[in-house]
Formats: structure tokens, sequence, C-alpha cells
């Protein structure tokens, strides 16, 4: 026998007199060792009682491999024992770990506890994690602390919602390498209440939506974006994952836009406001621009395009004060929003369809 294969069994020996509850592997064609033992689920596992597991260890099967092996069973092996064994303590990046592989085990450990299909994990993991900051990280380069610091001052002005979102992910990240750092403080001192928006006037929406190419001609399907953001309060990416259907609600005939679970609030309904917006720009023809991701981007930039004097997520904020204007009280404004507003989540889980359409029908019939 090879001498580290005896030097391996010398050590097991030891182990066993010692009941370390762990013995020193090596697995064929690695040439690196682990350690085996009966050992807690990993977290995010669907096993509920310990199993036959390996450690990796990263080390070479030579003399100064099996003594840290060795070392490393007694160490592990006592947790067991005190019943202080923790995964956490084990899955920190590898040294030299380059940054692309460190996100993919991240993420792997993210989805383990996430609910939904796997497209919709997909989707949920670009809206909170890729686009809003992973994706500015150098994926070829080893992972470290001051790489995520630099990218995070570099990749965001200061301030700003997206360095206060980065700060977040990045926190997230580090937290999850056992890095010893916080991006908290890096943040900024962004804060929505402070921030100045343009909403446009109902007068404003209508003319500027109208001068966009009109139904039946090229162009009609920004039109058609438009208008669902500015009746439904679409966020940009829900625009790309809806459909509409045709209700009859109190009598009324109704348009109603089903948001798809798809999307990283979840699966809702939205009634149009103001109803008379459906006709004036045949919402109930479905036609969208041939964009499969980067909605945001893609959609900020097309209303620059167009010279719409607003952005976007402006068209959310007019309808809100529009419903709010017509007496719609926060509870019915927050489900339609897909918000789960502080004051009123508790109450919104117990809040009935029909309740919502009662809240719209007498906005609307103010209006009216």
């Amino acid at each position: 026998m090879p001498h580290n294969e005896l030097s391996i069994e010398a050590a097991n020996a030891r182990l066993k007199i010692k009941r370390a509850g762990l013995k020193i592997a090596l697995r064929k064609g690695s040439g690196r060792l682990y350690l085996r033992g009966i050992l807690p689920p990993k977290p995010g596992s669907d096993r509920i009682k310990p199993y036959q597991q390996y450690i990796s260890l990263g080390k070479f099967a030579n003399a100064g491999g099996i003594e840290f092996a060795e070392a490393k069973a007694l160490e592990y092996g006592a947790k067991l024992a005190q019943e202080q064994f923790s995964w956490d303590d084990i899955l920190a990046a590898p040294e030299g770990e380059t940054c692309k592989d460190a996100i993919t085990r991240f993420r792997k450990h993210w989805a383990n506890k996430q609910e939904g299909s796997v497209k919709v994990i997909e989707q949920r993991w670009k809206d909170q994690f890729w686009y809003p900051a992973f994706t500015k990280i150098p994926g070829h380069r080893p992972v470290t602390p001051e790489l995520l610091e630099g990218v995070l001052h570099g990749g965001w002005p200061k301030n700003s919602a997206g360095r206060q979102k980065a700060a977040q992910k990045f926190n997230q990240l580090a937290h999850f390498l056992k890095f010893d750092v916080s991006f908290t403080s890096q943040r900024g001192n962004y804060n929505v209440g402070h921030v100045k928006r343009n909403i446009p006037s109902d007068e404003v929406i209508e003319e500027s939506i109208d001068s966009i190419a009109g139904y039946g001609r090229k162009g009609s399907e920004w039109q058609w974006i438009a208008g669902m953001f500015a009746v439904y309060n679409l966020r940009d990416h829900e625009a790309f994952q809806c459909d509409v259907e045709w209700r009859t609600i109190r009598g009324k005939k109704v348009l109603v836009c089903l948001v798809w679970d798809e999307t990283k609030t979840g699966a809702r309904e939205v009634l149009p406001l103001p109803p008379a917006w459906v006709d004036r720009w045949q919402l109930d023809d479905v036609r969208r621009p041939e964009i499969t991701s980067k909605w945001g981007d893609r959609t900020a930039k097309q209303f620059k395009r167009m010279k719409l004097p607003y952005r976007p997520y402006d068209l959310r904020h007019a309808w809100n004060l529009r419903a709010s204007l017509l007496g719609m009280p926060d509870i019915a404004k927050a489900a339609m929003m897909g918000h789960s507003a502080r004051t009123n989540e508790v109450y919104q889980r117990h809040l009935r369809t029909d309740q919502v359409a009662d809240a719209w029908l007498k906005a609307v019939d103010t209006e009216s």
C-alpha cells in the first residue's frame, strides 16, 4: 500500500480509539482528503435526521494534509458530541474561490429555502439579486471583502437607491461566505421620502400615451405597455408577465389584469383606474415588445426615446394618487398595487376579492 494510505489508516485508528465519530477518507481521482461520518442535514436540505455525509477539507493526501484532517476530525467530533456542530462553520468560501463559484453556491443555498416552481424561483433570483447587485461582480476574480467593497463603491452613485439595495445584497453574500465585514454603513443616505417625483396629471398621461404610435400601427406595443402602467399601476416587469380578462363585476363589464405568480410580488388581480382608458388604448388586445429580460432598463430607455415627460414608475405613483383622490381605502389600494404595506399587511391576508371590487366600484362611480 502507498504510504499515504497507511498514514490514513493509522490516523483513523487513533480517531476510532478516541471515538471521534468521523473518519478520514480519500476520494478516488481527486487526491484530496475528506471527513466522513453521520452528520446533521445541511442548511436547506429536505432531510430531517442525521445521515452519512462528507466534509471537504481541500487538502491533498500528504503528511501535512493527513495531520490537518485528523485535527479537524477531532474538532468536529467534539462539537458533534456536545451538539454544537454547525454546517455554517464549515461552508465558508474556499481559499481562492472565484466570485462566480461563490455566487453559485450562495444561489443554491438561497434557492433551497424558496417556494414555487423552478421558473418562479429563477425569476425571483434575477429580480432580487442578479440585476440589482450581482451582475456587476466580476465572476473570474477571487472573491474577497475588498473586491466586493470596490464593486459597491464603483457600481452605484452615493446615496442612491441602487447603492442601498446593492449593499443589502452584498451583506447577504458576505454573511454566507463568513466574511467578517458589513456594508451597511456604506449604503448611503437614500430616503424614498426625500425623492422629488414628477407625477404626471391624467391630462398629461392621456396626451403623451396618445402620442405613441397607436393601435394597428408600428410601435403600438409600447402604447400598450405604457397604457398598462397607467391603468393598472404595474411595475416594469409585471407588464411583461400578466394577462387580461373581461369579467362582469356588479353588472359592469371590466377588463381585469392578472399579474402572474412569476413576479417578485406574486400573483394578484388589478382593476382598471380609470376604466375609460382601457378602450382608449385597446388594452384588451395584448401586444408586447419582444423583450425577455432586463425589462426595467429597456422600458426606461424606450420612454426616453419616445420623449415621454415622466419615467415608467411615475405612472404607478400617478395611479396611487388618483386612487387616493377618488377615496379608495389604503388597504384596497395596497392589495391592487402588490404592496405588503406594514400597517395593512396583517389585514390584507383577510381581504376578499369582492371587498376590493366594492372599494373600486365606489371610486369609479365617484369619478363618473
